[in-house]
């Protein structure tokens, strides 16, 4: 393993727990980044993805404050994966921009021996080559359905449909360097966080 900082990639599926993943590794000590939030920042009022968005998309999807509807925009990429295709046409690009110049920045500024960073497409957008290992982290499909359901208020029809765009949790498992058992059955979630934290820092001095 090479030297600090570890840059610990951080994917699952929908629903699986990664959040409570990154929070456990912020509190062994890594620095984070969450990439929704990352998301969220690309397409915020006035930026050239957020206008891009709107032009494709309509005007519909805006709230009255001229903020992009997240739950509305999901309806419709959801429920038709064209529409999935083009909107991440239009903002990947910036994301993976933006992502770059996190860690980058992090590499610089901190200290930390870890950089763990939460990536829920992380395979699906073929970021692999920005990190040093990958960690998945896997719940029982009909756990994941269920906490997805509560979380989201949605129907079951919706939230097979979320899970269904994503590529499926058992071959992410698959692909993975490291696992994180999240279904309540394993050692605490935090506690494997943990050893995982230990375990790659120690490997890094």
């Amino acid at each position: 393993m090479k030297k600090y900082p570890i840059i610990l990639g951080l994917t699952g599926g929908i629903a699986s727990g990664k959040s409570t993943v990154l929070r456990s590794l912020r509190r062994c000590g890594a620095v984070t980044i969450d990439v929704d939030r990352i998301a969220r920042e690309v397409v915020s009022p006035g930026t050239v993805a957020a206008k891009s968005v709107a032009r494709a998309f309509g005007k519909n999807i805006l709230t009255q404050a001229g903020v992009i509807d997240r739950r509305k925009l999901a309806l419709l990429i959801f429920a038709q994966p064209r529409l999935r295709r083009k909107l991440d046409t239009i903002t990947h690009p910036a994301i993976v921009a933006a992502l770059i110049r996190a860690i980058g920045r992090l590499k610089k500024q901190s200290h930390a021996p870890m950089i763990a960073v939460e990536v829920p497409l992380l395979y699906e957008a073929g970021l692999l080559k920005l990190f040093d290992a990958v960690v998945v982290v896997w719940v029982p499909a009909v756990v994941q359905r269920r906490r997805l359901i509560a979380r989201d208020s949605l129907g079951t029809a919706d939230a097979a449909l979320r899970i269904k765009a994503q590529m499926p949790l058992s071959r992410k498992k698959a692909l993975a360097d490291f696992v994180i058992a999240n279904d309540g059955f394993r050692p605490s979630t935090a506690l494997q966080a943990r050893e995982l934290f230990e375990r790659l820092t120690r490997a890094g001095k």
